[in-house]
């Protein structure tokens, strides 16, 4: 059975006017807590920097629907700092292949810890991303394959591409382009610019 609650008029019109203070401080607490919670989740990504969103690219043995497609590569989100050399902080991430969670989800890269210092320096000019790396040649002795090879060129430009301004990667190791492309059994001719080391020493 249900017993009805009766309230007399001014003392409702008084419990009305509590409720209603109570729900201002409420929603107040609530609007700041929740404007807290944003800047510090925000904040954990990065300290106090600003940070932006990007993608690098790895191959995932899920995703994938044929399994013969060395260059079927997926995106991941990352955080880099919000800074104008985004280019070059996206590279270090990829470097530093999947993490655990990516790993356990189906991701793979022949990138991992052992290559998180493998970028010297990238450039970008004319549409043209000058990528110079350091020289880790055994790390990446799988690289050099056909199919290693379409991995890690698929991994390395989708990661690039994302960013308007590139439209084609160029690659060197310790500044000689030669010497990546005799790696990869690839001849110098127009399509790298005859491996000519000028444009990788320019600052």
């Amino acid at each position: 059975m249900v017993v009805p609650i009766r309230i007399p008029v001014a003392a409702s019109k008084t419990w009305c006017a509590n409720l209603g203070a109570m729900t201002l401080v409420t929603v107040t607490v609530l609007v700041f807590v929740t404007l807290i919670s944003g800047c510090t989740s925000k904040r954990g990504v990065a300290g106090d920097k600003a940070v932006a969103a990007v993608k690098v690219y790895f191959y995932n043995e899920r995703l994938a629907t044929d399994p013969t497609d060395c260059a079927a590569t997926f995106a991941v989100e990352r955080y880099v700092p919000a800074t104008p050399d985004r280019v070059t902080a996206t590279l270090r991430s990829l470097f530093r292949g999947p993490t655990p969670k990516e790993s356990e989800a189906g991701y793979w890269s022949f990138f991992s810890d052992e290559t998180a210092g493998l970028l010297k320096r990238v450039r970008v000019e004319n549409g043209i991303a000058y990528l110079d790396l350091k020289d880790m040649r055994q790390i990446l002795s799988a690289a050099t394959s056909s199919c290693g090879s379409a991995a890690f060129y698929s991994q390395v430009e989708h990661t690039l591409r994302q960013f308007p301004a590139i439209k084609k990667v160029l690659y060197a190791i310790e500044g000689d382009p030669r010497v990546f492309y005799d790696w990869m059994n690839e001849a110098c001719g127009p399509d790298n610019q005859d491996c000519d080391p000028f444009p990788f020493s320019k600052r």
